[in-house]
């Protein structure tokens, strides 16, 4: 067999090696792969729907998949700020369309353990050489199968989904290898792996805006090491190295940008997609974290979860554990390793101080250094950069601690191992104890559990508004899949600022289970707002509330909803079919764009108005509406209004920062004379 023939065969071979011991590791995937999703049936739910959406929204609606008109209804809600993760849905269309949706997010599953674990074998195989390959597969055993990717599969596809981040990190090598840019063929050449290093970036960030930041941190560091390397011989060919390869970042966001200019004027007209104070320092990595084994091990797992006590957030976040085996060689191929791996000993550094969050926190403690948190680089970067505050799950940074960790780790592995033979079986040694360190078993799997009145609700155009609604449910979307209608509110990534839960009086208080800016609605005024957004159908699913939730809710139902028709009951559901009223209410909305409802202990302090923030002014028809306006620093105002109209909040109360309290009357002297 030709040498070539002899080396595709091999490649390819590779990928579905990975795939098929995934598809065994998270056993019993392969008996559940048409009926259920690996995961804890939560955030799994929404990236089901996304694949269910993108398919719509390309095949049956023919419009944009980034802006949904299903969701948050009659508002719709914008997804950019939204994990859609857009590259698996256009990979797992042809699957969703011969097998279903449930066989299409399991394909994008074992695609990211064959893609990823290739992408990882092709980086360490760059920079080790042929005769490294041995130990480039331990590299992609490392990367592919590690708690971080085990961890993820729980639920989160943009996460697990991975594997583009090897294949750009190799297009940034592949890249400097050719580095000062020569002429002729070489120029050529150097293009090629300028536009696919560009295409693989662009891939990685559609798929999670993560890993924009992730590439873009790494092409920074690791193209300040290699100017350093290059500037050595000659600054001149340096400079023009490093102006030639800083195209490739510079293609990536000129790809992704008529998806990240709106976003950037988003970001800059307001603050809604920033989590709340504290989300960063309780989701960045705990530095002990890095060194308790995984915890869905079979013999050592419940050990290893109690360790973790100290860090109360989800599997998904804190298991960030590298491994023994990779560690241990990877420290070994710091100390013996090419030149070529030594500037992912920087990257593996960078990412790790990074991935630590804003303040240093050890065993669930923050450390204080002279009566104050010890600051972190990340507290730096993020006051330099504050879009960087975005992304809230800084513990994900530890994905590029792994993928470094991983190449050291087949340097120190070739290392140990320098003849073929012995290569070979210090290979199949370190990956056999790795896969045994990360074998999690048995993998929970999450068959779908949608109520057979959802399944038999005929298709129509009226809206459903799921209750509770107080944080929005993943299941919503489970349920949407089976009956396609709108929901008045649904699980997005970020809030939605034009949601009508956030802006309608009566969805307010469904939302907040207590008092929010504007007044509670008697039931007729309730019908009336139901009308207007188009709600056809209440449902109440009481397997998902307990306690407080549960009472606040039921009694809100029996004030907002006296006389409507049951329309469906079991031990489950209590389905409302809403009737439109006799005669139209007054009432008064919010409008635009709204912070969210702050408090302190039980007190109201109102919402954060911003540019666009505006009021939704609805008079019944004949009557004339008076609107009362109270603001921070008690500054108030006044509006009248006999028209359905929208009014900026500034014509109002001109500088109101934030809104406390509206109140309305009507006068509908003229129609009850007439």
């Amino acid at each position: 067999m030709h040498p070539r023939n002899r080396a595709a065969l091999r490649t390819g071979a590779v990928p579905v090696a990975f795939g098929i011991l995934g598809a065994m590791l998270l056993w019993p995937l392969p008996r559940y792969f048409r009926s259920a999703i690996p995961g804890d049936g939560f955030d799994g739910w929404q990236n089901l729907w996304n694949l269910w959406w993108i398919r719509r929204s390309l095949l049956e609606l023919g419009c944009s998949p980034w802006f949904t008109p299903l969701l948050d209804y009659p508002n719709g809600a914008s997804l950019l700020f939204h994990t859609l993760n857009f590259p698996n849905g256009l990979l797992a269309l042809p699957v969703y369309e011969a097998l279903g949706p449930y066989a299409a997010y399991n394909f994008i599953v074992v695609f990211s353990f064959a893609a990823g674990g290739l992408g990882a074998v092709l980086l360490a195989l760059r920079l080790l050489g042929r005769r490294g390959y041995p130990a480039a597969l331990f590299a992609g055993c490392a990367f592919a199968f590690s708690p971080f990717h085990i961890a993820h599969l729980l639920g989160h596809m943009q996460v697990f989904a991975f594997q583009w981040l090897p294949c750009a990190v190799l297009g940034a090598v592949w890249l400097w290898e050719g580095a000062p840019a020569p002429e002729g063929t070489a120029l050529r050449q150097q293009r090629t792996r300028l536009l696919l290093g560009a295409l693989f970036g662009a891939l990685a960030a559609l798929v999670d805006w993560y890993n924009l930041i992730y590439l873009c941190l790494f092409w920074a560091v690791y193209g300040i090491w290699q100017f350093l390397h290059l500037a050595r011989a000659s600054w001149r060919k340096a400079c023009r190295a490093a102006a030639f390869a800083a195209l490739q970042p510079l293609g990536m966001l000129a790809v992704c940008a008529p998806l990240l200019v709106p976003m950037v004027q988003e970001a800059l007209r307001a603050d809604y997609m920033q989590p709340g104070q504290g989300e960063a320092l309780a989701l960045s990595a705990d530095l002990l974290a890095y060194f308790v084994p995984q915890e869905m091990h079979p013999l050592w797992g419940r050990f290893a979860a109690r360790l973790l006590d100290f860090w109360p957030v989800s599997t998904a976040e804190r298991m960030i554990y590298l491994g023994a085996v990779p560690t241990a060689l990877a420290i070994l191929g710091w100390r013996r390793g090419s030149l070529r791996v030594r500037p992912f000993v920087w990257v593996a550094l960078v990412f790790f101080l990074l991935s630590l969050g804003p303040a240093l926190r050890i065993g669930g403690k923050v450390i204080a250094f002279l009566g104050q948190p010890l600051p972190m680089p990340y507290a730096w970067l993020a006051r330099a950069f504050p879009w960087l505050e975005i992304a809230r799950s800084l513990s994900r940074y530890s994905v590029m601690v792994l993928l470094a960790v991983a190449l050291l780790a087949a340097a120190g592995l070739k290392a140990l191992c320098p003849s073929r033979r012995r290569a070979w079986w210090g290979t199949l040694l370190a990956c056999g104890l790795t896969l045994f360190e990360f074998f999690p078993a048995p993998y929970p799997f999450s068959p779908p559990d949608v109520p057979e009145w959802y399944r038999s609700l005929p298709p129509g155009r009226g809206a459903i508004l799921n209750l509770p609604v107080t944080w929005d449910r993943p299941r919503y979307l489970l349920y949407q899949m089976a009956h396609g209608r709108p929901l008045v509110a649904g699980y997005i990534s970020r809030r939605n600022p034009r949601a009508p839960a956030e802006l309608y009086p009566g969805l307010q208080h469904l939302r907040s289970l207590g008092s929010d800016v504007l007044p509670l609605p008697d039931a007729p005024t309730f019908a009336s707002i139901a009308a207007d957004l188009g709600i056809e159908y209440v449902v109440l699913d009481h397997y998902q509330m307990a306690g407080r939730e549960r009472e606040e809710t039921l009694r809100l139902v029996r004030l907002l909803l006296p006389g409507q028709l049951l329309a469906y009951e079991d031990d489950r559901l209590e389905v409302y079919r809403i009737a439109p009223p006799e005669r139209r209410s007054s009432y008064v909305a919010l409008y635009g764009e709204w912070g969210g409802l702050e408090r302190w202990g039980e007190e109201l302090l109102g919402r954060r108005a911003y540019p666009k923030s505006g009021l939704l002014l609805r008079p019944a028809q004949g009557c004339t509406l008076t609107v009362s306006v109270v603001c921070d620093a008690g500054r108030s105002g006044t509006v009248f209004s006999s028209e359905r109209e929208a009014i900026l909040l500034r014509e109002i109360v001109p500088g109101c920062g934030k809104l406390v309290g509206v109140t309305w009357s009507e006068d509908c002297a003229e129609a009850a004379r007439g």
